[in-house]
């Protein structure tokens, strides 16, 4: 008889252990999901930010080009960024040339550089940003201003960021 309660007592012990575990899976998921959402509202009443466009050296490793990518999001200015790989790139081409695909194909993935486009806020002023960019080892070309894009490329990324991407954007966003 003492076996049968103990057996119980563990059972509905577990039983409430799963609910406890599944109530707070369901809340953290619900928190970043309602946190995403605020982020897409507070998109849509922002203003327009600059896109800077960082060209890595040729060869770098993946590692290193992760360690910078790392760096530059480290400075208050930076809102978000968005790592393109070489391969994109050559995609991206083959994309807009339909129908040369055969030219651009002999060129190959390899001569298209790693790049991140990188997101500030206007007001944050762009030289402030570009010294910092230029004493970073492992960039080779930065491009600033050809890349003016409007907040609504980035709310179309909002679904699949991490929770550390929503926080800092949401910062930026007050």
């Amino acid at each position: 008889m003492k076996k049968k309660i103990i057996l119980i007592i563990v059972c509905i012990i577990l039983i409430v252990a799963c609910i406890v575990g599944a109530i707070i899976w369901v809340n953290t998921h619900r928190s970043l999901d309602s946190k995403k959402e605020i982020l897409k509202e507070k998109i849509e009443k922002a203003e327009k930010v600059t896109g800077i466009q960082v060209f890595f050296e040729f060869g770098l490793e993946e590692e290193k080009i992760n360690e910078i990518k790392e760096h530059i999001e480290s400075n208050d200015s930076v809102m978000y960024t968005y790592r393109i790989t070489k391969e994109d790139a050559f995609n991206n081409i083959k994309e807009k040339f339909k129908g040369h695909e055969d030219v651009i194909n002999s060129y190959g993935v390899e001569i298209f550089p790693d790049s991140l486009i990188i997101y500030v806020e206007r007001k944050a002023g762009t030289k402030k940003i570009k010294s910092f960019l230029e004493e970073i080892e492992g960039i080779d070309d930065i491009r600033i201003g050809e890349i003016h894009v409007e907040l609504d490329e980035i709310k179309d990324r909002v679904d699949g960021m991490s929770e550390k991407e929503v926080d800092r954007l949401l910062k930026f966003l007050k």
